[in-house]
Formats: structure tokens, sequence, C-alpha cells
């Protein structure tokens, strides 16, 4: 694709702004408002709808900072919708093969596995209150990841070097899922863990780069996720 959308120079500098903030501060202020604050009036709310309140603010915040180039792009989208419909489709399929062999790949490297802490988190949260973690997975997410981790970190460096893109997107992407598990230190599983969000990114920023709109991988991440969460709601 020739033309892809990015963001203006003031969105993203907005945007690479409010990345760490969304990464490591924004979760321990909503939990702190949540918590702490809510905790002295007597409210006290499950995890689950904490976590769809920090990305509901997330969302607020991307909105007033990239709202122009959400639109913009959304218009691309339905400009080009035949393609852009076309790279979700084929991203999903090469996404689900990549999967596997990134799962055989696992299984062949490590005979003894703990389970991804993120899974297991989110599982947690599902079992609380489905309806908002759904509603956090598969709307809110997407929207808000997506600008950010393509739109902030992956379309800017395209032109100037695509590997670099990739990969930067990939590992940032990975990390903002496991930092919080790290705190007490990396093992071996650790690097396995961020082997599992590598078909993701790789197919998110592929289906960003050949639609051109970022709404192609914000569609395809919501089919992702909601794909994930029908399975451990089905077999959790």
């Amino acid at each position: 694709m020739d033309y892809i959308q990015t963001l203006r120079k003031k969105e993203l500098i907005c945007g690479l702004i409010f990345l760490p903030i969304y990464i490591f501060v924004l979760p321990l202020a909503v939990g702190l408002v949540s918590y702490d604050l809510l905790g002295l009036f007597g409210i006290y709310p499950t995890e689950a709808k904490v976590t769809l309140l920090y990305y509901f603010v997330s969302l607020i915040i991307v909105l007033i900072i990239m709202g122009t180039y959400l639109k913009e792009s959304f218009f691309t989208f339905i400009r080009r919708l035949g393609g852009s419909i076309y790279t979700v489709f084929v991203g999903y399929f090469v996404y689900a093969a990549l999967l596997y062999a990134v799962s055989l790949l696992v299984s062949s490297l490590v005979t003894q596995q703990s389970p991804n802490p993120n899974n297991e988190a989110v599982l947690d949260l599902l079992r609380q209150n489905s309806k908002a973690m759904t509603l956090s997975s598969v709307i809110l997410a997407p929207i808000v990841e997506e600008s950010l981790f393509r739109g902030v970190i992956f379309a800017p460096l395209l032109k100037k070097n695509r590997l670099l893109a990739y990969a930067l997107s990939f590992l940032i992407f990975a990390f903002y899922h496991l930092w919080q598990y790290m705190i007490d230190g990396i093992s071996t599983d650790f690097f396995v863990y961020l082997l599992q969000y590598l078909p993701g990114s790789i197919v998110l920023c592929w289906t960003y780069e050949r639609s051109g709109t970022i709404w192609s991988p914000i569609l395809l991440h919501s089919l992702i996720n909601g794909a994930a969460v029908s399975a451990i709601r089905s077999f959790g």
C-alpha cells in the first residue's frame, strides 16, 4: 500500500507522551481512585469493572489526542472497504497459522511451562464479570491499543525502517501485556510468553500496512480478542 493514514506531528507527539502513561501510570491511577477513594464511600468495584474503567478512560484520552486521525482513517477504511475487509480476514487466518506454529515451537523448546499470567488474569476477570471484560477486550482495547502500538509506534517507523517498525511494535506490545509480571524477576518462561504475542503483532502490523488504515487492525484485533474470549468462556 503506497498510502498509509498516519498521525500528524502534534498527534504523534501527544501519543508518544501518553504511551508510557497508558502502560505504567494510568493503571495505578485508576486503581487508586477505584479502590482507595471509592472505598471511603463504601464502594468496592470488582477488578473487572476497574479494568473496564481503565480502558474507558484510555479511550477518551485517545479520542481527544487522536480523534482527527481516527476519523480520517475511518473514512479511508470505508473508501477501501473491500480491500480493508479482505486484509482483515487474510490476517486472521495467517494469525491462526502463526499461532499454531509458535505453539509447536514453544512445546518443543519448553517441556514444562507455566500458563501465561496475563491469560490467567483475563480468565479470572471474565469469571468476575464477563460483560465488562468482553466490552473491554473486544471493543475498547482494540481501539486504544492499535492507536498506540500501531499508530504511534509502527506507522511512523515503517517508511524509515520496516524491520525496526515491526520489531519495536511487537516488543512494546508484548511488554505492555507482561511487564507487571516481571517485577519479581524474569524467568525463562517470560521469553516464551513474549513469543506468544508475536503472531498477533505481525498480522496487526501487516494489516495496517496493506490496508493503509488503522481501522483494519482495530477490526482484526477485535476479532482475535473476541475469539479468545469465546474460547476462554467455553473451555475456561
